[in-house]
């Protein structure tokens, strides 16, 4: 009767917690959050590391005029555009990448991925998805082009005739004396002198 009723309740609500945490735990370590948005009302739902992301109190109360605040300004018309364009899209999934700007000025990256829920008659009812924070795989990717920039333009500069082979014999890359080099060996195509021919 209402013993086992009351048990099935706590078993339930301890499940449910700690799906919850287990949830945040994951958010947590991708470095994201998990949102959702009445369309109609602008209304969303955010989830714990949502508010951690876009550096928001958890007591304030989640909409979409809140998230857009916190676009940078540069980014806010162009991600309102798109997200909006979204809304009318036939795609069923969508993303964006844009910057934040955090209470104390600091900027970040984050790329969205969302999908829309529409009704029978196909109009967009609700969004959800995530957004996560890339800003130091961008990072990253900054660096590694830069020095891949300097390696090539010290490779550019060298006098030697230099061309870098994969283990296949194909060249990866030749520098400016090497071209020079087989131009003016009659070797006049230019696809015999590129990059990807066997060597």
């Amino acid at each position: 009767g209402s013993v086992h009723d009351v048990t099935e309740r706590k078993q339930a609500e301890s499940i449910l917690r700690e799906t919850v945490e287990r949830l945040n735990e994951a958010e947590r370590i991708g470095n994201f959050g998990y949102w959702m948005q009445d369309i109609k009302t602008g209304d969303e739902w955010w989830s714990e590391n949502e508010y951690s992301i876009y550096d928001q109190p958890k007591n304030v109360k989640s909409s979409y005029d809140l998230h857009l605040d916190c676009v940078h300004p540069d980014d806010r018309a162009v991600h309102d555009r798109e997200f909006k364009e979204g809304w009318e899209s036939d795609s069923e999934g969508h993303s964006l990448e844009y910057r934040i700007v955090k209470k104390d000025g600091e900027v970040r990256n984050i790329l969205a991925r969302y999908r829309i829920e529409r009704d029978t008659q196909g109009n967009p009812l609700r969004a959800s998805g995530t957004d996560q924070d890339i800003t130091d795989q961008k990072r990253e990717e900054e660096v590694l082009a830069k020095s891949r920039e300097f390696n090539r333009a010290i490779l550019m500069s060298m006098k030697d005739h230099i061309a870098v082979l994969d283990k296949a014999g194909y060249i990866l890359t030749v520098n400016t004396s090497w071209l020079d080099f087989a131009r003016e060996n009659d070797v006049s195509s230019p696809e015999l002198v590129g990059e990807g021919i066997n060597y």
